[in-house]
């Protein structure tokens, strides 16, 4: 059985899945090859929402307008991106995450921060400012540790170990 909503203004495009359980509405446009998993709601009605290509998103992530987010990057489960910076507030600001990222499990977005492309932020993070391309962050707040290609090294070298 599945069981979705889906209304408002919603575009998906070709090849895109969305498991049961979400809740999509509002202004949202999700690119092509997509995955949206169970329990993600993506909520456009205070701000378009748009969705790269090849983006996957993990289990119950919340997703408020308006936020894009760039192609080919990938969500974590229980990824929060809210839009109201000073709650509760009539002016919503999104988040601006960009290309080929890496978001892991249970990061916290602070609203109007802005992410470059080839960004890792490590599970558990606060970000709370923007940042920049190529950089590998994580904490509470999320402070940079180095970058993309380190963390690519650390990964290589964690997936050889038995």
């Amino acid at each position: 059985m599945q069981y979705q909503i889906i209304e408002g203004n919603v575009k998906i495009g070709k090849n895109t899945k969305i498991w049961e359980f979400t809740k999509i509405f509002g202004e949202v446009e999700i690119g092509n090859n997509c995955m949206i998993a169970s329990f993600t709601e993506i909520k456009g009605n205070q701000g378009k929402v748009k969705i790269g290509n090849n983006v996957r998103i993990q289990h119950g992530c919340l997703i408020d307008g308006p936020t894009t987010i760039g192609d080919d990057t990938f969500m974590g489960v229980n990824v929060i991106i809210p839009n109201d910076k000073y709650p509760p507030s009539s002016k919503n600001i999104g988040v601006k995450i960009g290309k080929n990222c890496i978001i892991g499990n249970g990061v916290i977005f602070i609203p109007g921060v802005t992410i470059g492309d080839n960004v890792v932020i490590g599970s558990g993070a606060l970000v709370t400012k923007d940042i920049p391309p190529n950089s590998f962050v994580y904490g509470f707040p999320a402070e940079i540790k180095g970058t993309r290609e380190e963390y690519e090294i650390k990964k290589r070298i964690w997936e050889r170990k038995k």
